[in-house]
């Protein structure tokens, strides 16, 4: 959902790219950035360390903090 939104402001951003283009290089960027095929991919020990990466792209893109439940410390099976 986090993705969503940072692609949204994307999208809101840069007028030129539909809105479903921006959420797709925004996936791309998360992905690449942890080196997962697909964020399903990505190991628990770095789930904080993601929100972090989502939170910081979208304030530099905004200026704001992204508006979202906080998530971090969650425990997985």
């Amino acid at each position: 959902q986090l993705v969503q939104t940072w692609g949204v402001a994307l999208a809101a951003h840069r007028p030129e790219l539909k809105r479903g283009e921006a959420i797709r290089s925004c996936w791309r960027l998360f992905n690449q950035r942890f080196t997962l095929g697909s964020y399903t991919d990505l190991p628990a020990a770095f789930y904080d360390e993601a929100l972090e990466f989502i939170k910081a792209q979208y304030y530099g893109l905004t200026g704001q903090d992204i508006a979202a439940a906080e998530q971090t410390g969650m425990e997985f099976d």
